[in-house]
């Protein structure tokens, strides 16, 4: 991957196909370190969660913005 990719923890429904082995319980695990329905989710290049920005999105201040601040 060349580039930075984000992506959004999704709202309602997020069953995780069964085909993807692994992935069974991401929702739950996003839950238990924070991540809530729509916050946003930065991969670096080599296909890590930058931990900084993680902690920035799940902090205080960016929870508290508008749905629309956050995609801005």
């Amino acid at each position: 991957m060349s580039g930075w990719r984000l992506f959004w923890v999704p709202s309602g429904d997020s069953t995780v196909p069964p085909h993807l082995t692994g992935w069974q319980g991401l929702p739950e695990r996003e839950a238990a370190v924070g991540f809530q329905p729509g916050t946003p989710i930065l991969l670096m290049p080599g296909y890590r969660v930058d931990e900084r920005l993680a902690l920035y999105f799940i902090g205080r201040p960016f929870c508290g913005f508008e749905p629309e601040t956050k995609r801005n």
